[in-house]
């Protein structure tokens, strides 16, 4: 099969319309003094293709996909009558794999199309792909068929050259494993540096938390005492000795009562803080050797119980606001002329 297109076998260019391909081949039955016979059975193939409009049209969209790489979708009812007509015009066609009913095509001369599984015999015409041609000489090299039909000089030459490549082969993988290993142990060593800079990072996190809880349970115990005129540690105390007004506030109003119940319940005790920072103090011996196990976890409960306890502490301000604020809505009605003079206690 020739390898030039059927416009070449006519002396014309694939963009040449039906009034061309007519007068081509008057030219070519002119020099031929008339003999149809005496034209090459591959022209006249050509003519009587292109000289139909839809052939000629149809070709050179075939021939664009052969040049440009582009697939060509043809449905399942209309693969039998492209599969003729490629194989009238001299054109290869490959099934493109996980595409169902898409192909690739190529005309004669041309390079398989990479990807595709064909059978290199049955493409006599077509050059075979870059992996073909690789496969094709490893497995003579791996199967021993280089050494068949050579004579015993040819295959000793042969043999060091398989010595050769055997040596270049191994010093390949030598330096592909070495440079493997020394790419795990910097990938290793990066990630304990990263693991050491989080861990670094959770410490200083955790520190922070707990100074910002002593921080925030000094500044309560401050309100607290300047409300309730007795220190936060004592105020629970059975002994402990209100103001007048707190103990009207407390009976009068539930909502004091437990205001005042869950500041002194919940309040912050410095045998807390020394605990968290002790637990600090032992994770610290460990950083310098690298983290103990668990020491990842006791920070992250250590940073918890701050968030929690800071969150309390809030609320506890706020309850010393409400505290102070209905001791005052008191203050404000029993000094009241309103009140004066009443009967009531």
């Amino acid at each position: 099969m020739s390898a030039q297109t059927l416009f070449a076998l006519l002396g014309l260019d694939s963009a040449a319309e039906t009034d061309e391909v007519e007068a081509a081949w008057s030219r070519i039955v002119y020099r031929h003094d008339g003999k149809l016979h005496a034209i090459d059975d591959e022209i006249r193939r050509a003519y009587e293709i292109l000289r139909e409009p839809g052939n000629l049209t149809y070709y050179a969209e075939l021939l664009r996909a052969c040049d440009e790489d582009i697939a060509v979708e043809i449905p399942p009812e209309g693969q039998a009558s492209f599969e003729a007509f490629c194989r009238r015009c001299g054109i290869s066609w490959f099934e493109r794999p996980r595409y169902p009913n898409s192909f690739l095509v190529r005309h004669a001369g041309q390079a398989v199309p990479a990807g595709v599984v064909y059978d290199a015999a049955k493409a006599p015409h077509l050059r075979m792909s870059r992996q073909e041609r690789t496969g094709r000489l490893f497995r003579k090299f791996a199967l021993g068929e280089v050494f068949q039909g050579r004579s015993r000089g040819a295959r000793l030459w042969i043999g060091a050259g398989y010595v050769i490549v055997l040596l270049i082969v191994v010093g390949i993988a030598r330096s592909i494993s070495g440079s493997y290993s020394a790419w795990q142990q910097t990938r290793a060593a990066a990630a304990a540096q990263r693991s050491k800079e989080e861990f670094s990072n959770q410490f200083d996190t955790a520190r922070a938390r707990i100074n910002d809880v002593e921080t925030l349970a000094t500044a309560v115990a401050r309100e607290f005492q300047a409300v309730a005129q007795i220190p936060l540690a004592d105020a629970g105390a059975p002994s402990a000795k209100h103001p007048r007004e707190l103990d009207l506030a407390l009976i009068r109003h539930a909502s004091v009562k437990e205001a005042w119940v869950h500041t002194i319940n919940e309040r912050v005790t410095p045998a807390e803080l020394e605990s968290r920072r002790q637990s600090l103090q032992e994770i610290a011996a460990h950083f310098k050797t690298g983290a103990g196990e668990g020491d990842a976890q006791r920070l992250g409960e250590i940073i918890a119980w701050a968030a929690k306890r800071l969150d309390q502490l809030n609320g506890h301000r706020s309850n010393i606001d409400h505290i102070r604020v209905m001791m005052q809505a008191d203050r404000f009605e029993y000094d009241s002329p309103t009140t004066q003079g009443s009967d009531n206690p």
